[in-house]
């Protein structure tokens, strides 16, 4: 989220739980499931 992930470093984190954004956050989002073909990843921008 917002490009960042644990100690500030780039990477993608797992979410298995629902997590709090705010407005103006950037999150990008990506479905994988072993043996399958990985979504397009989607970004968005946090409006409300």
């Amino acid at each position: 989220m917002n490009g960042r992930g644990r100690n500030g470093e780039k990477h993608w984190n797992l979410y298995v739980e629902p997590f709090v954004v705010h407005k103006g956050d950037r999150v990008a989002v990506q479905a994988f499931r072993v043996g399958y073909k990985k979504s397009e990843i989607v970004d968005f921008l946090i409006e409300h």
